[in-house]
């Protein structure tokens, strides 16, 4: 708070520049499991920036930024008096490392669904074994847990090389044959995102737009 405040008088004392408000995305809290953890979690979070504003304020600074919040506390961060902006992104896409979290009334947290997905092909099916053609290199590794099915029950993924993915089928809700498409949700969106030069937006069974990420394809054409 002393080093926060130091900083400010400094900025104040500029001609450059111009204190306009105080950023505290709170990262630590978006994946706390459980809604009531994660809302004291946040709160917690804060009321340090809100004690840092008050401060700031009987110190003659104009304070007219309270940023912070995440897609997983934007319902819980939004209820703070004064907050100025949520810093949600991940809500776009979603990933499963969101959905473990759980919701205000629910073991999965679905607020917002899923629309970032895989697309891989079933290439070997054996008893209720089956392999698909997705493995480190097409899903992020930096969780615990690999991609889980999107509209698909009973299957278990488990990672199998570079290029491969094993599936597990415990009973599931439609037959898995070879050669069948399957979407699956990602571990986390935001490194997974990097690993392609493209996405393919789709609606329905029409694909209705090619996004070039970054500049990974930037030298390449889209077909």
């Amino acid at each position: 708070m002393a080093q926060g405040l130091q900083l400010a008088e400094k900025i104040g004392a500029s001609k450059n520049l111009d204190l306009r408000g105080i950023c505290a995305y709170a990262g630590h809290s978006s994946h706390v499991v459980g809604f009531e953890a994660r809302k004291n979690s946040s709160f917690e979070a804060m009321s340090k920036a809100i004690e840092a504003r008050e401060q700031l304020k009987q110190r003659g600074h104009n304070i007219e930024i309270l940023t912070g919040g995440s897609t997983g506390t934007y319902n819980i961060d939004s209820s703070i008096k004064g907050m100025s902006e949520l810093q949600v992104g991940s809500y776009v896409f979603m990933d499963v490392d969101y959905r473990k979290i759980g919701g205000q009334s629910a073991a999965i947290y679905d607020d917002f669904a899923p629309s970032l997905t895989v697309l891989c092909t079933v290439i070997h099916r054996s008893g209720n074994k089956a392999v698909v053609d997705a493995g480190f290199k097409a899903f992020t590794t930096d969780r615990k847990f690999g991609p889980e099915p999107k509209d698909l029950t009973g299957v278990k993924y488990g990672f199998a090389g570079d290029e491969h993915g094993a599936l597990t089928l415990e009973d599931p809700n439609r037959e898995v044959r070879l050669g069948d498409r399957l979407e699956w949700i990602i571990p986390h969106c935001d490194p997974n995102v990097n690993l392609y030069d493209r996405i393919y937006c789709v609606r329905g069974d029409k694909v209705e737009g090619v996004w070039s990420i970054m500049d990974r394809a930037s030298t390449l054409p889209y077909f």
